[in-house]
């Protein structure tokens, strides 16, 4: 009798434990899906996010669009292309072969790949690839890489864009991000296995993970359940996102995935399933910049945190772990402008129980337009990034190199956001004499500071010239374009039309820029570092061109010349 008390008592205190997690585990997926509903809401967030606590799944949901044109929802199962998020597995390959005995970490470049440049290759250890501090410079600055972005690009070809180039350092001795050195170890990882970058990965890390819904991105073919890439214009319309090239990326950013399939590659890694606990800590240690191998290490909400974002046209993503507290939690977005760490940190926070703000409408402070015109200039952080803030009729917009200009909306006095993210917090500091001196620029969870360098003087303030309707038709044309090594690649073309007194230019499967005149043949950017100058050829008919883009001459010469 006793006995079946203590059974019965037991069992309703199981059942009432049981009741309570279940409720509670209830309640924290609503306040996670609440705060994703309102990002739609205010912050037009389109994507797929999946968050895991202690190896439970509370919340696996899709928002917003996949597909705009065919009406197709994000789910967990879409498929996103997710940039640099590629490096880890890179890195893991990598570690693989290392652990095979097949790779020294502190060997060289040239005993893998001999026909490296001496010069660095023999100073340039695998180690500091996969930590950003060979010095190497990133690939995806080179404005030729910017321009061709949309074109096959062979990673032997890929490599000679970089390779002969000065080190921005003595390897070893500072940290740069460099897209570049990820792409070597791709070449590496190829030359040791005798396989393709995208075949190794297959059989070495995403099948063992049971991640079959992952793989290398290629444009030419069509992934079932893929999600279209899109971008936000400065009117808060969504438009297609420039179709970028993955043979540009490669080992550096070139794969896919989804939310449930990351969640199997965490998994992996906390089990040890397919690297050693070494191997893993050893990825996991940070480096120079608190970068390790793949992965960025930092303090959050007090607790250890490994994370990686990845960024290309059309996409933006972030996979966070708390590895400690067994959080992973993974958003995945197919707008490139969405703030896609903030929700990830925010979505921790309401699991840990610290403080976030929930996505909402913001209302604007009212600034006079004189006023407005005290915060243009050039503002540039530690890394020598450079930041344009500027004044367009009545409202301040900013941008930096490889960005359209954002509309900017007041809150407070020196204090603005963008108007179409308003997680992201603009303020400007004053100096003595009550000048704007700074710029800090937060989202809630990081900051980067900008120090004012310049009254806007090496902004483009020319103003554009009258230049007749007839002299503008001359430059009317398709332009072959000259790689760095001069010699002609099919299809990296300049397209030059004529719109009413001006001309726009565009790369093949790019949207075309506006130039203004500011002479009879040499036209400009009014917001960006890029200028098109004509020059006459042998034949008065014919023209060549000449492309000025962050300090980088691009040579080209018309194609099909008229009489």
């Amino acid at each position: 009798m006793f006995l079946t008390r203590l059974v019965r008592i037991f069992s309703k205190t199981v059942l009432l434990f049981i009741i309570v997690i279940v409720g509670g585990c209830r309640d924290l997926t609503n306040r996670l899906d609440e705060y994703l509903t309102n990002a739609r809401a205010y912050w037009k967030f389109e994507g797929s996010v999946l968050v895991a606590w202690h190896g439970k799944v509370i919340l696996s949901s899709g928002y917003g669009m996949a597909s705009r044109a065919v009406g197709e929802p994000n789910t967990p199962q879409t498929r996103f292309f997710i940039g640099s998020i590629t490096k880890q597995f890179t890195a893991a390959a990598i570690m693989k072969l290392h652990e095979a005995g097949r790779l020294d970490l502190d060997a060289p470049i040239t005993r893998y790949l001999p026909e490296y440049p001496e010069k660095s290759g023999s100073k340039i250890t695998i180690h500091q690839l996969l930590t950003h501090t060979s010095g190497i410079p990133n690939l995806t600055d080179n404005p030729e890489i910017i321009l061709r972005r949309t074109l096959p690009f062979p990673d032997t070809d890929l490599m000679k864009v970089f390779w002969d180039k000065p080190l921005l350092f003595e390897p070893g001795r500072f940290f740069h991000y460099s897209n570049s050195g990820y792409i070597v170890l791709g070449a590496i990882i190829e030359r040791i296995s005798g396989q393709s970058y995208e075949a190794f990965l297959h059989h070495e890390l995403l099948k063992p993970a049971g991640m079959l819904n992952s793989g290398y991105g290629r444009r030419e073919a069509r992934l079932p359940d893929r999600a279209e890439g899109y971008t936000l214009a400065e009117s808060g319309t969504l438009l297609d996102a420039v179709p970028i090239h993955f043979s540009v990326l490669h080992s550096a950013g070139a794969m896919y995935s989804t939310v449930e399939d990351m969640l199997l590659w965490d998994r992996a890694l906390a089990r040890d399933e397919i690297l050693s606990r070494k191997s893993i800590a050893l990825m996991m240690s940070p480096s120079a910049g608190n970068h390790g191998y793949g992965w960025v290490m930092d303090m959050e909400f007090g607790r250890e945190h490994y994370f990686h974002g990845g960024f290309i046209d059309g996409y933006n993503t972030t996979f966070d772990r708390w590895p400690n507290e067994g959080l992973c939690v993974i958003v995945f977005s197919n707008d490139d402008e969405a703030p896609v760490q903030k929700i990830a940190r925010d979505l921790a926070a309401i699991v840990f129980g610290a403080d976030y703000t929930m996505p909402a409408r913001a209302v604007p402070f009212q600034v006079a337009t004189d006023q407005l015109r005290r915060y243009e200039g050039v503002f540039r952080n530690a890394d020598g990034l450079d930041r344009y803030v500027y004044l367009d009729e009545e409202t301040l917009k900013s941008f930096s190199l490889q960005e359209i200009p954002k509309l900017m909306m007041s809150l407070a006095p020196d204090t603005f956001i963008l108007a179409l993210n308003n997680s992201i917090i603009y303020t400007f500091g004053r100096d003595a004499d009550d000048n704007i001196s700074s710029l800090n620029i937060s989202d809630n969870n990081s900051s980067d500071r900008f120090t004012k360098i310049d009254d806007l003087s090496e902004m483009d303030n020319r103003q554009p010239i009258m230049v007749s309707p007839e002299i503008l038709e001359r430059y009317v044309g398709e332009y072959q374009l000259f790689p760095s090594k001069g010699i002609p690649v099919e299809g990296f073309i300049l397209i030059v039309r004529r719109r009413g007194k001006s001309l726009t230019a565009a790369v093949p499967h790019t949207r075309p820029i506006h130039l203004q005149p500011s002479s009879d043949s040499s036209f400009y950017h009014s917001t960006a570092p890029f200028e098109l100058d004509f020059i006459p050829g042998r034949d008065s008919a014919d023209y060549e061109c000449r492309i000025l883009m962050s300090g980088t001459e691009i040579q080209g010469k018309r194609l099909n010349p008229k009489e």
